[in-house]
């Protein structure tokens, strides 16, 4: 995976890279983020395979979590000029609003 290509799939908005499973609630908790926040969202795996309920980037050499500084678990928070806003581990949906909100200044 690279930054370009998923910005140009992204569109001018922040990019949300998960490297870590979603449950349910948690991907409905980022479907509402993603319909609140200029921000599009992307699972992060090291391989095809698994599905997800967002567009999926496959990692096969790991290059794209250590551009970002992620581990599995981890999400990264990008701006749409690349510059990479930061990385929260284990974050949750409150936790990924509270860095939307910083990235763009609303806070």
């Amino acid at each position: 995976g690279d930054f370009v290509r998923l910005l140009a799939h992204a569109g001018d908005v922040l990019i949300g890279l998960m490297f870590a499973e979603l449950d349910a609630y948690a991907a409905h908790d980022l479907e509402q983020l993603e319909s609140a926040y200029p921000v599009r969202f992307f699972a992060v795996r090291p391989e095809e395979g698994a599905t997800s309920t967002f567009p999926t980037a496959i990692d096969h050499d790991g290059r794209l979590a250590q551009q970002v500084g992620a581990t599995s678990g981890d999400f990264a928070l990008v701006r749409p000029d690349l510059y990479l806003a930061g990385v929260l581990e284990d974050a949750t949906a409150a936790d990924i609003e509270r860095a939307l909100r910083k990235a763009l200044a609303i806070e």
